[in-house]
This record gives C-alpha cells, structure tokens and sequence, in this order.
C-alpha cells in the first residue's frame, strides 16, 4: 500500500490507506502498524509525521487547518475539483480535496501532517 501525499495550505499531508480488516493502529516517525507489529506495516516517508486525523473522524475544526477558506460573507471554502464552486463547511471541501488526489472516501485513511 502506497500512502498518498500532497500540499494544502503550506503543509505537507500523507494520506495512508486503513485496511478494512484491521481494527486498531500503533506509529512512531517512521512507520504505521495496523493490527499488531507482525500485520500490516507503512513506511512513512523521510521526515518527522504527525497524526493529524482519521478520515472517518474529522471534524469541521480539524477541516479548517488543511483547506483554504476563499471568502465571505457566506464562509466559503475552496472546491478543489471543480474551479466554479466552492462549499460552505470546510469538511466538504475537504473531501473535494482528497478526490482531488484519488482518495476514496469511501475507504478509512489516517491522515498525517510533516512537521517542519
């Protein structure tokens, strides 16, 4: 399993896919485990990563760290594809945003930011 990673808002993100027969997950800088130490194991990239959420669980506050807010006086966030919208919770433009690279919302993914 290959993460996905991207830039939004001036941070570095790494989407990693959560297998659908795992139920829990261990990090540390370089790696992510899903089950225990002997399943399923990530690499992470070069870098130091935090975790930042859990597709599944984000929440609008969390939303609002990684995408761009486009405007008021109706609270706009960027649409990221499609440049003729916009959306009016930042958890939905977010999701525009993981389409945007291929990310299937129907799946679970565990979303981390590269610290600087």
């Amino acid at each position: 399993m290959t993460p996905i990673q991207f830039e939004t808002n001036g941070l570095t993100v790494l989407a990693v896919k959560w297998p659908e027969e795992y139920t829990a997950y261990a990090y540390n800088s370089t790696t992510i485990y899903f089950g225990s130490r002997e399943s399923e194991i990530v690499r992470l990239p070069e870098g130091k990563w935090r975790i930042h959420t859990i597709t599944s669980d984000i929440t609008e506050e969390q939303a609002k760290g990684l995408v761009k807010f486009v405007g008021l006086p109706f609270g706009a966030y960027k649409d990221y594809t499609t440049t003729r919208n916009w959306h009016s919770s930042a958890r939905r433009s977010l999701h525009s945003l993981l389409r945007s690279h291929g990310i299937d919302l129907n799946q679970k993914y565990v979303l981390l930011i590269k610290e600087i």
